[in-house]
């Protein structure tokens, strides 16, 4: 009776192809290694805003129809907007329209729309908009955050209190 062989039994008998193979690894993880880029903070462009607006005593109706529309319309005149992406939510004396950069536009051009958007809604909203709008905000930087680990221990104290303490921190 024959024994079928496999591939370990394969890699025996020919033991110049694993070696090869091994050392195209070996040698491509190393090209990987050296050629890495070694940024801490890397730059990537985020390609969503958020513009929000204030129409207080306003119902979600009339929010709707005379700030959103009128918002999103000002907006659609941009080429660097992708409508398809874009989308808003209207209630009670508050508008949030979420804007989609499109993925054609290069990183330093996304932040030049950004800047452009912020100073020409400011006009936009004194020319077009109702006086009894408050104030219409471009956020566009998302990228800066930041992080905060603390860490809670005690030798007395049970883990009810230490909770406790935590949720008040």
């Amino acid at each position: 009776m024959k024994k079928k062989s496999g591939a370990i039994d394969w890699a025996f008998k020919h033991s110049t192809f694993p070696i090869v193979l091994a050392l195209c690894l070996v040698l491509m993880g190393a090209y990987g290694l050296f050629n890495m880029p070694r940024n801490e903070f890397p730059d990537f462009t985020i390609r969503q805003g958020l513009i929000i607006g204030s129409y207080p005593g306003a119902s979600s109706e009339k929010v709707e129809q005379e700030l959103t529309s009128k918002v999103e319309e000002f907006l659609f005149g941009y080429n660097e907007v992708d409508k398809t992406k874009t989308y808003s939510y209207s209630k009670d004396g508050l508008m949030y329209i979420y804007v989609e950069i499109s993925d054609k536009i290069d990183h330093n051009a996304t932040e030049q729309f950004w800047n452009k958007l912020k100073s020409e809604v400011l006009i936009f909203q004194q020319l077009e908009l109702p006086r009894e709008v408050q104030g219409v905000m471009v956020n566009s930087d998302f990228g800066s955050t930041a992080a905060l680990i603390l860490g809670v221990q005690s030798d007395s104290r049970p883990y009810k209190d230490l909770q406790r303490h935590v949720e008040d921190i």
